[in-house]
């Protein structure tokens, strides 16, 4: 296969433009490097850091809702 749509951004691209990946069907992502490349920084943007220890702790349930609220006030907006 020379050819791929990426399912990010939708353009046919050389399959050189697209990560390796055993597991699926044509051997490649779906999604293309330059789209991943951009979707990884945003999740690591979105990164909070560690969770306070240990689990299940006051401080550790506390700082997981404040997160959950972060985010629900960003996908509001």
């Amino acid at each position: 296969m020379l050819n791929q749509r990426c399912t990010k951004c939708g353009q046919v691209k050389r399959a050189t433009a697209f990560r390796r990946q055993s597991s699926s069907r044509t051997g490649r992502e779906t999604i293309c490097k330059a789209c991943r490349k951009k979707h990884d920084a945003m999740v690591k943007s979105m990164s909070f850091g560690p969770l306070p220890e240990p689990e299940g702790s006051r401080a550790w349930v506390e700082e997981i809702w404040r997160r959950a609220e972060i985010i629900r006030d960003e996908n509001e907006q």
